[in-house]
């Protein structure tokens, strides 16, 4: 992470809600970012149900987290990875890896989180196009992306 943590908490507060509350095929997705809260912490020991701290978390900062099913289901942090800064998840109860990537960038996280926000927020549709929309923000990394999964789910259903 080039810039400086202050310039990364104001660009956080300012382009992303402290707490929305999405419905993804009636199932509620609540998204949490909070400066004063998380403040680009690093993950510690009582942040992690289930188990120690993995040490591939050992470069991520905090920046939000979120919960499905109001408890009932994941409940993954989010968090800028230093070596490269990837906005990435993290959950230690996940199958396969227990680090997954949203985006190649914080500006990018945004721009995508925000994009999705103005359908799933309000409960419209999202339109056919979406998948390339969001793509476009992150050509390299949208093929990997846990956004392109959850676009997948949602237009599946």
């Amino acid at each position: 992470m080039s810039d400086s943590l202050e310039v990364i908490l104001a660009t956080i507060g300012a382009g992303l809600p402290r707490h929305v509350r999405w419905t993804v095929n009636g199932t509620p997705l609540d998204f949490y970012f909070s400066t004063d809260r998380y403040g680009l912490r690093r993950v510690a020991e009582n942040d992690v149900v289930g188990g120690p701290v993995p040490e591939e978390w050992s470069d991520c900062r905090l920046i939000g987290m979120y919960d499905c099913a109001d408890g009932g289901g994941a409940s993954p942090w989010i968090a800028i990875r230093e070596s490269d800064g990837f906005v990435c998840g993290l959950d230690i109860e996940r199958d396969g890896e227990n680090i997954f990537i949203f985006n190649s960038s914080l500006d990018r996280f945004i721009h995508t989180f925000n994009m999705l926000d103005q359908y799933l927020r309000a409960g419209r549709k999202l339109p056919p196009d979406i998948k390339s929309q969001v793509g476009a923000m992150d050509p390299k990394m949208f093929p990997l992306s846990d956004w392109r999964k959850l676009i997948e789910h949602i237009i599946d259903e």
